[in-house]
Parts: structure tokens; sequence; C-alpha cells
């Protein structure tokens, strides 16, 4: 979509949900939003004793980064998503740049794309996961739907598991391991994808030992039940 374009439609939302934002009395709250200094375009809410509920809302703001003009337009909708997205002008074009994110309806970010203008490349991906009670469990880095980069897990208590580091698809690093009392645990010989990995339990006894070769697990032996 042309950026001028894109523009002109938020601008008439705006516009448009500008006259019915006087038929509430309560002001719109902002506390959860990604951008609480952006302006709304769209938005769909109720009122719950005294507190604003969204349904739904679009926003937008502008930021400036070494001479370029980025667009952000965080989208909401409580029946299926939360986006923020970010653009940069090119001309009258627009063009997707930097980290685009979802969170899920807790506002818990889970999923980030980032795309180099300079290449054009929008392959480097970041996900989330997290424990029932909201500790955030693993972070865990892609590059063209393969492990790639630093990855790191993290018990339920949200105390620090372990480093990976990943190489095209490839386990390649164990970098630090630690049982869930804090303590740094034997990770093994592994290095630069060859040699044994120690697994151990969140108490710090030894599980089990993966053999791997070059970045692929060959065999493994298990320690404990």
């Amino acid at each position: 979509m042309k950026f001028r374009r894109l523009l002109i439609r938020l601008i008439g939302s705006f516009l448009m949900t500008g006259i019915s934002v006087h038929l509430y009395a309560q002001p719109l709250p902002h506390l959860l939003s990604k951008l609480p200094n952006g302006t709304y375009t769209k938005k769909d809410f109720t009122i719950v004793q005294g507190d604003t509920i969204f349904k739904k809302y679009e926003k937008y703001a502008f930021e400036f980064s070494n001479g370029d003009t980025i667009l952000l337009i965080e989208s909401y909708s409580i029946k299926s998503d939360w986006t923020l997205s970010r653009y940069i002008a090119r001309g009258d074009d627009e063009e997707q740049v930097g980290w685009q994110q979802k969170f899920d309806l807790k506002g818990n970010i889970t999923f980030e794309q980032f795309c180099d203008t300079s290449t054009g490349d929008c392959n480097r991906q970041v996900q989330y996961s997290y424990y029932p009670n909201g500790n955030l469990m693993a972070r865990v880095c892609f590059y063209k739907h393969k492990y790639d980069g630093s990855s790191f897990f993290y018990y339920n208590d949200g105390s620090f598991k372990y480093h990976l580091e990943y190489k095209n698809g490839l386990l390649w690093n164990a970098h630090a391991t630690y049982d869930q009392q804090g303590n740094i645990t034997d990770q093994g010989d592994f290095c630069d994808g060859t040699g044994t990995l120690n697994v151990y339990a969140a108490n710090g006894v030894l599980l089990k030992q993966r053999i791997y070769v070059r970045g692929k697990l060959k065999r493994t032996i298990q320690i404990a039940k």
C-alpha cells in the first residue's frame, strides 16, 4: 500500500471515530497500549463498573530514526490478535522496518520478526513461550524457520535455566546451565557442535548425557530416571 494512501486511511478513520468519542463520558485509558501516546483511529469498547474494556482498537504514532520517518501501527482485537507494526516512509511507499511484534491478550510478547530494509530480509524471528503462572519459559531465535542464534530458557519460578546457541538449525554451544537453586552445573565437554552435553533435573540431579557431532544429536545415555 502507498505510504500516503495509508496515512489518508488512518486520518480518515480518526475523523470518523472522533465523533463517537463524545458519546462516552469516561476517557479512554492507555495503560495496556504499546503506543501510550499514539492516536486512536478505530475503537470499540464498553464501560463495566466504571472501567473501560476494549473490544478492539487501532492506533498510530510516528518516530524518527537516522533521518527517516517511522510509522507505528498498533492493532488490538479481543477476538483475534494484538500486533505492533513498523513502517518506513520511502517516498510515497511504505516498507516494514525493524521489529514487527505480536502479543497475547495479557500483553505478553509472543512473536517478533525483524525486517532489514538494507537487504529486504524479514527472516529473523523470535518466539516467546510462558508458564501458566505468566513467567517466561523460553525465548527462542530462528532464521528462515530454523533455530539460529542465542536462545534462553527459564524455570517456572523465573530463575535462569540455560543459554543455547544454534547455527542454521544445529545446536552449537551451551554457554551456561543452572539448577533451580541457582547453582551452575557441569555441562560436559560439548563445544562448537561436538561433544557430550549433560542434562539435569531442576534439583541438580544428572538425568542423561547427549552426544553430538557437528550439531546433530547422535546418541543419548540415560543416567537417572
